[in-house]
């Protein structure tokens, strides 16, 4: 059985180094889908997205989201792959007899995101959001003014920051998901305090 682990929270707030730091390690990794079809739809001229067409937007993530769920397999073998080829990392597989991937939100970001802009809920999206599960605790990184930055994808004020880490608040527990609040820590603290949380012996960079 796969152990989909997936990080939530506001914008801005880490998850991305935290990401790259477990990938570099040797961990399968799922990169965020929202920045992704955003520099899609500016490359197309397309208007699903959050400044134009926001139903249109949530809902090209959410298929997005539902093909990385299912795509884990093969994200893995390439991670595997990868680090076999490369005498730099260990590739870190199972845990407890289960494989190991970390994705950068999931399928309940995007009920989030509906909550957040009080988009009308699809039955595409409560349907994909029970059917589809993740490990049970997910990891929600907190708003951290700090390190906050925009670019041309992430173009949220802070107080959007904030209010959309609200907004996953709710929408996972909405579903029954266990929280943990990752500290505002270094990215190897970060790294370290989620391996442990998860029961996984830390790897050393």
């Amino acid at each position: 059985m796969k152990k989909r682990v997936v990080f939530t929270g506001g914008p801005g707030s880490g998850k991305t180094s935290v990401l790259s730091a477990l990938a570099e390690l040797g961990y399968a990794c799922v990169p965020e889908a929202g920045r992704s079809v955003i520099k899609q739809q500016i490359d197309l001229l397309g208007t699903a997205l959050p400044w134009d067409d926001k139903t249109a937007f949530r809902d090209v993530m959410l298929a997005t989201d539902i093909h990385q769920f299912h795509a884990g397999a093969s994200i893995e073998k390439r991670f595997a792959t990868d680090a076999q080829k490369s005498g730099s990392v260990t590739f870190q597989s199972t845990v407890q007899g289960e494989s190991l991937c970390f994705y950068e939100r999931g399928i309940i970001d995007c009920y989030g995101y509906s909550l957040l802009e009080e988009l009308a809920m699809s039955f595409m999206l409560n349907h994909a959001c029970q059917s589809h599960r993740y490990h049970p605790t997910v990891f929600i990184f907190p708003p951290w003014q700090e390190i906050y930055v925009n670019d041309k994808e992430r173009k949220q004020d802070f107080t959007t920051a904030t209010a959309t880490y609200q907004a996953m608040i709710k929408a996972y527990q909405a579903f029954d998901y266990q929280l943990v609040e990752v500290p505002q820590i270094s990215v190897e603290q970060r790294v370290a305090f989620i391996l442990e949380e998860l029961n996984v012996e830390a790897v050393h960079y």
